[in-house]
């Protein structure tokens, strides 16, 4: 027996009728008055509704019936349609997996409808790689965005995401079809990472045979970190006096995949964690600043490389009016502006560039990234043994920054001369170089001597130079001179 919720006692009967309940009263004797669950057998109720205490355990009991009731007609429709509710589409006869994939299937691309050929995925972010599978094929922009998370944030050990795996196999093969994912660079043969506080070149070969450099030296300042330093250019245009590039003249640019390539290398292929990418590697960056711009956007898509803003800087020798378009486009990025020197004839002769963007000129483009970034300036500065290291070149190099911004707007990076492989110049002594810095600092401006770096393999600041210059190429070659 128990409580029923309208005031009596119930007790549980069966007979023909199946099994229930009747109300009995005070003394035990039967009412007569059947409280029989409802004819589908659901719900065992009183006829009055419960009040007060009960009210959880009528509610409760409801629930749980209405449960019961909806998993019974779940099992009706599997028994009358055996179907799988979440059928896969027919695949009649699939090919085995990928040994490579770890069971990731290995569709042929397919060639987009419109025969336009297949764009590099690392010219894309995430954003504009699913906009470009959407547009092109009306649909697959999550699974382009899983196909970049894959390839970018894990290294592409396979090219392809958990998601591809459960996708339908001819969309994937589309998505596959407008990705190019070969290698754009490839890393010579026996490279090893480089041993921890050493500084190591390496040399990578486009597809035309271009060799293109970049340097990885220990991160200041961060634990078994790298500062990765990477090329925009196959040689340089820009001409500089004291610079091994400068001699090769300007091949050809690289283009987004190449830049962002350097980056998978060092992070995929040696293994390096990378905390800094700075671009002071083969070429002038700002002298290719749309593939600049679009690699940098690559290099900090959180989907992909997921490099922070502030980790990147941009070195540039004078392309003053693509200062205007990088900082507008980034307006958080680092910038270090090369001078060697204050006086506009020492500086047309050591930097052939002047000539075109006197230093006027460039001190505007430098005022505008002040106001734009409220970041301060990192000057470059390379000592050249009675050229520039005295001390009336010091107060020459303060009097041009004056004309810029306040003095604590500027750190200056001192960079003593690294020889070369055909030496134009000579190094100046540590004692020079001191007391080039204490001048400068008597005129208020912060400064240091930086430590030179893999000078000994030819990976120092000013040496970037492949061994082999001449290689075949599809390139037309540009002399080193600028045109004024």
């Amino acid at each position: 027996m128990e409580d029923c919720a309208c005031g009596s006692t119930r007790k549980e009967v069966s007979g023909a009728g199946g099994e229930g309940f009747e109300k009995v009263g005070p003394d035990g004797t039967p009412t007569g008055e059947p409280s029989r669950a409802d004819e589908k057998g659901l719900v065992a109720r009183c006829d009055a509704p419960p009040s007060g205490a009960s009210w959880p355990r009528f509610v409760l009991t409801a629930v749980l019936a209405l449960l019961r009731a909806l998993l019974s007609a779940l099992l009706h429709a599997a028994r009358a349609n055996p179907r799988p509710l979440l059928a896969a589409p027919p695949s009649p006869t699939p090919p085995p997996p990928s040994a490579a994939c770890d069971g990731v299937e290995d569709d042929p691309a397919i060639a987009p409808e419109d025969g336009l050929p297949p764009e590099h995925l690392l010219e894309h972010t995430a954003d504009s790689l699913a906009a470009r599978v959407s547009a092109r094929l009306g649909r697959g922009g999550s699974l382009a965005r899983a196909v970049y998370r894959e390839y970018c944030g894990g290294g592409g050990a396979c090219g392809w995401a958990e998601e591809v795996r459960r996708a339908a196999r001819p969309l994937a093969a589309r998505v596959r079809g407008l990705c190019d994912t070969t290698p754009p660079l490839a890393l010579e043969a026996g490279a090893a990472p480089p041993a921890a506080g050493e500084t190591e070149k390496y040399v990578l070969r486009a597809a035309d045979g271009a060799e293109v450099e970049m340097v990885a030296m220990p991160a200041p300042g961060v634990e078994a970190g790298w500062s990765l330093c990477v090329s925009t250019q196959v040689g340089c245009r820009m001409g500089c006096t004291f610079c091994e590039t400068g001699r090769m003249g300007l091949l050809r640019n690289l283009t987004v995949a190449e830049v962002v390539a350097q980056l998978a290398v060092a992070r995929f292929a040696l293994r390096l964690r990378v905390a800094n990418v700075v671009f002071m590697g083969m070429g002038e960056p700002l002298d290719n600043v749309d593939v600049l711009i679009r690699s940098i956007r690559v290099m900090i898509d959180p989907l992909g490389f997921c490099l922070p803003l502030k980790n990147i800087t941009v070195s540039t020798s004078g392309e003053a009016k693509n200062v205007y378009t990088l900082v507008d486009a980034l307006p958080s990025v680092r910038m270090a502006f090369s001078i060697h020197s204050g006086d506009e004839a020492m500086r047309s002769r050591l930097m052939p560039i002047n000539r075109r963007v006197p230093l006027a000129e460039f001190a505007e483009a430098m005022r505008y990234y002040l106001r734009k970034t409220k970041r301060r300036i990192t000057i470059q500065y390379v000592l050249l043994a009675g050229e520039n290291d005295s001390a009336s070149e010091a107060a020459t190099l303060a009097a041009f920054l004056r004309t810029v911004g306040p003095a604590a707007r500027f750190h200056v990076n001192l960079i003593p001369y690294n020889e070369q492989s055909k030496p134009r110049y000579r190094t100046p002594s540590h004692q020079a170089c001191v007391a080039f810095k204490v001048a400068l600092m008597q005129e208020g401006y912060f400064a240091k001597i930086r430590e030179t770096r893999g000078d000994a393999k030819m990976a120092a600041c000013g040496q970037v130079l492949p061994a082999r210059l001449e290689f075949k190429s599809s390139c037309t070659h540009v002399p080193a001179v600028i045109i004024s």
